[in-house]
């Protein structure tokens, strides 16, 4: 991160006893990060949040209940942080990594932590799915794959994802636009921004047409979406990316009890 932890200061709730922070990206890919080592950069991401999140929130006293260190994938970070009050009765915490990647390498697949706090089991899966419009097909093997293989180790006996209470999934989906290839970036620009523009494309969604069509997220819940395409932002200025068509890339699905409050983008974020 190349800037003050203070910008982010707007995106934490004063009212949260957890916070869940899911990246994908946080580091440079070369061969050597995705075959041997991602470096230190998740250090400094970690030290960037939890100093952004301590410096809007002082009074909560907000730490990390994990270590993050014992579950990364390439690219990939979850850090969980808990208040002071509610940080004695977060219990149970696990962590998991699936990867997806060839022979399991690479920046593709899910960093999963799951815990008990009172009587609600959580799972998390932060999710980084096979990018282009035409590897839609590929996303969904790996859904696949992520949803059979999550599983995790707690008091020497296996928890399956499926068996928690609330679950979600975090992260970038890369879901693109259905027939992308046919359309005029410039003009999909400039019309996503009106709210008209936002439902015409989203019509378009592969993950919504794909949970119509097959089993592909067809039991997860989506808050509906009222914010402008994530892909792709210019990193130099706050405007969308003219020579590529937007995309909804960076989705939140779940289930269980859980109901959605605020549900959108933070396109006054620009860090990189």
């Amino acid at each position: 991160p190349d800037s003050d932890p203070s910008e982010a200061s707007k995106a934490w709730r004063s009212d949260a006893d957890l916070i869940v922070v899911a990246l994908q990206e946080v580091c440079q890919l070369s061969a050597y990060s995705i075959l041997w080592s991602d470096g230190d950069m998740w250090k400094q991401w970690a030290d960037w949040i939890r100093t952004s999140i301590r410096g809007a929130l002082p009074e909560a006293d907000f730490d990390l209940v994990h270590d993050p260190s014992l579950s990364r994938l390439v690219g990939l970070l979850t850090l969980v942080f808990a208040s002071g009050k509610a940080r004695p009765d977060v219990l149970a915490f696990s962590q998991c990594i699936v990867g997806v990647g060839f022979a399991g390498a690479g920046n593709k697949g899910c960093v999963g932590v799951r815990w008990q706090l009172g009587r609600r089991k959580w799972c998390v899966a932060n999710v980084h799915l096979a990018a282009g419009t035409a590897a839609q097909l590929e996303r969904e093997a790996q859904f696949d794959t992520i949803s059979e293989r999550l599983e995790f180790l707690l008091d020497g006996e296996v928890v399956p994802a499926d068996s928690h209470d609330i679950s979600l999934f975090i992260g970038d989906t890369n879901s693109r636009l259905v027939g992308a290839d046919d359309l005029d970036a410039e003009i999909v620009v400039a019309e996503v921004a009106s709210a008209a523009g936002v439902k015409q494309y989203l019509q378009r969604d592969q993950l919504l047409v794909r949970r119509l069509e097959t089993t592909y997220f067809h039991d997860w819940r989506e808050a509906p979406i009222h914010f402008t395409p994530t892909y792709r932002w210019l990193k130099s200025r706050p405007q969308m990316d003219p020579k590529r068509v937007p995309a909804w890339t960076d989705r939140i699905l779940w289930k269980g009890p859980l109901t959605a409050v605020l549900y959108r983008s933070l396109e006054w974020l620009e860090i990189s």
